[in-house]
C-alpha cells in the first residue's frame, strides 16, 4: 500500500490517498472473501465486468510522492 500512495493538490494543499487500482492484487483477495461470504458466485462475472467498465485510473496522472517535499 505504501508504494501506491499518491498526493494531489486540493485548494493548494497536498492530500494523500492510495491508488487502489495499483493495489488490485490485494483488493482482489478481499473481494473474493466477500463474494463467498455473500454468496455472489452466480453474479461474480457481472460484478467483475462492472468494475472494469466503471473504475478507470490513468496511472500517468498519478504522481507518487511518498510524503517527500520534492
Amino acid at each position: 500500500m505504501q508504494a501506491n500512495l499518491v498526493f494531489k493538490l486540493n485548494a493548494g494543499k497536498k492530500i494523500g490517498n492510495y491508488n487502489l487500482a495499483k493495489c488490485r492484487d490485494i483488493s482482489d483477495k478481499s473481494d473474493l472473501i466477500w463474494k463467498d461470504a455473500l454468496s455472489l458466485q452466480d453474479v461474480w462475472d457481472e460484478v467483475d465486468l462492472a468494475y472494469a467498465q466503471f473504475v478507470k485510473t490513468d496511472f500517468d496522472q498519478c504522481q507518487t510522492d511518498n510524503g517527500s517535499n520534492g
